[in-house]
C-alpha cells in the first residue's frame, strides 16, 4: 500500500481499518516496514519519517527518528525493521546504516518532535544498502545487503566468479528461516 497509508484486518470481525496520515495516526503515508516487539506494540518505519512506536490498543504514537538532525534526509528513511528473538529492534536505514532502537519516555534525548528514546548505531555500511535481516535457529543474526552481499555475525560472504559455491549475486533482496530452521536467501 506504498503511499496509502497502513490497513489493518480483524479476523475475527472480518472487518478492514485504514489509518493515514490525514486521519492523524501515521506521519507519512509511505510505509516502508513493520515489526511488532514481545509486548505486542507495533513498530512502523516510514519513509524520511523515521520510527512510530504504536501502543497497541493504546494509541497516540512515539516517533524515534535514527538522525533526529537530519529532517526528511535518507538516514531518517528506515528501509527494514527486525525484532531479533531476545527483544531487541533493529533498523537499518536508506544509506547503510544499522542502528538498535530504544523507545523510553522516560530516558535519553528528546528527538525533534519532543518524543525521548535513543539510537545506536551498530554498523555502517556505507556501500551498500541493508535489504533484509533474519536470526537462524542458534541466533545468529543475518544481514543481506542490496550490492554487499550477506554478513553473518560480522563475517561477510559475497559473489565470487572464480568460486562456484560463492553467493551467485552480490544482490539479496530477502533472508527468511523457515520451520525446519533452514535459512532461504533471494
Amino acid at each position: 500500500t506504498y503511499g496509502n497509508g497502513l490497513f489493518s484486518y480483524d479476523i475475527k470481525q472480518g472487518s478492514v481499518q485504514h489509518y493515514t496520515k490525514e486521519s492523524g495516526f501515521l506521519t507519512s503515508n509511505y510505509i516502508k516496514d513493520i515489526a511488532t516487539d514481545r509486548n505486542g506494540n507495533l513498530w512502523i518505519s516510514e519513509e524520511h519519517e523515521g520510527i512510530l512506536l504504536v501502543n497497541i490498543p493504546q494509541v497516540p504514537f512515539e516517533v524515534q527518528e535514527p538522525n533526529p538532525q537530519g529532517e526528511n534526509e535518507r538516514s531518517n528513511d528506515i528501509k527494514v525493521l527486525y525484532r531479533t528473538n531476545g527483544g531487541r529492534v533493529l533498523a537499518a536505514d536508506n544509506i547503510g546504516g544499522l542502528h538498535e532502537i530504544h523507545l523510553n519516555p522516560a530516558a535519553g534525548k528528546s528527538d525533534r518532535s519532543g518524543n525521548k528514546g535513543s539510537t545506536r548505531l551498530l554498523k555502517n555500511a556505507k556501500s551498500s544498502k541493508f535489504t533484509s535481516m533474519a536470526e537462524d535457529k542458534d541466533g545468529n543474526l543475518w544481514l543481506s545487503m542490496r550490492e554487499g552481499g550477506l554478513t553473518i555475525e560480522g563475517n561477510t560472504y559475497y559473489h565470487n566468479e572464480a568460486d562456484k559455491g560463492s553467493l551467485m549475486s552480490g544482490r539479496i533482496d530477502r533472508l527468511q528461516k523457515d520451520r525446519r530452521g533452514r535459512m532461504w536467501i533471494c
